[in-house]
């Protein structure tokens, strides 16, 4: 058992992982996991935009609002920067991951595996063939792992953001149908006092100008709610956001380039860079020894 272990252990395994390569078995799994990834944060973009588009006419009809503006629009810019960045990212893994299953991966494989087979390429076969499966499917494989490991620790990649964002448009638009509500209510008392129409004499009555002073009471009061809920939103959704950032160059950045050194040391390994670079550099001493001895006799 030992010996057919010794002989075909290394064929049987590489054959298994050839053919995840082949129906992309792997590949599926963590093409999903990473799309599943930038939807929440295309989610939580989308969100941030909704947002905007309630927030931004209320600044315009609310003073209170508008003189906070400036402050709104540098949380949803610093917002927006965050998520974008975390986009550039994920994308970026998800070409790496697409390009490691190109055919040409896939048929290097194969061709590599029957090399096993013959004695004269058995050995350089089997170098290439370690570091193909490292690329193809062993990306996919890893990142399959990292998509267990964010699941098993509940690590966020945007969906509380995502969340936050949407429960904050939800309000605030909750309570501009409301004041929506009231103002009609408000309009239309006048209208009664005024027979049903506001002609310019009538605008002019005692009663429309309390009953305006009582619209801008309103619009006062709504836009320091809507403050409230804005500078929570704003401070909590920059933390979340930052969490996010950091989740993601976790995730999709520092662990893909550790595997990716990981494929690096190997590939000195099977191929003895790292016996040329110090013969290399031996031979190089030894030559500027030489030199300088020449120069010192001369």
């Amino acid at each position: 058992m030992k010996d057919f272990l010794k002989n075909y252990g290394f064929k049987i395994l590489a054959g298994l992982l050839i053919l995840g390569s082949v129906t992309n078995v792997f590949l599926n799994y963590a093409l999903s996991f990473e799309n599943k990834a930038a939807e929440e944060i295309t989610l939580a973009t989308t969100a941030l935009y909704e947002l905007e588009t309630v927030v931004l006419p209320l600044a315009e009809s609310i003073p209170i609002i508008k003189s906070w503006g400036t402050g709104i629009e540098r949380d949803f810019d610093s917002l927006l920067s965050y998520l974008n960045t975390a986009d550039v990212i994920i994308l970026i893994q998800m070409i790496l991951l697409k390009i490691s299953h190109w055919w040409v991966f896939k048929a290097i494989l194969i061709i590599c595996f029957a090399g096993l087979f013959i004695p004269s390429y058995q050995k350089l076969a089997r170098k290439i063939l370690i570091i193909g499966l490292l690329i193809s499917p062993g990306i996919a494989m890893y990142t399959h792992s990292l998509a267990h490991v964010s699941q098993e620790l509940s690590i966020d990649l945007g969906s509380d953001l995502k969340d936050h964002l949407t429960a904050t448009k939800d309000s605030i638009q909750t309570k501009k149908d409301s004041q929506k509500a009231k103002l009609d209510s408000l309009i239309a008392k006048q209208k009664e006092k005024n027979n049903g129409k506001l002609n310019i004499i009538d605008k002019v009555e005692d009663d429309f100008i309390k009953g305006k002073d009582e619209v801008t009471d309103e619009l006062e009061k709504i836009g320091k709610d809507v403050i409230d809920v804005l500078r929570f939103a704003g401070q909590h959704g920059l933390e979340l956001a930052v969490a996010l950032i950091g989740n993601i160059i976790v995730i999709f950045l520092v662990l893909p380039l550790l595997f990716w050194y990981l494929i690096g040391v190997v590939v000195k390994r099977q191929f003895g860079y790292a016996a040329i670079l110090e013969k290399y550099e031996q031979t190089a001493g030894e030559i500027k020894a030489l030199i300088n001895q020449k120069s010192k006799e001369s």
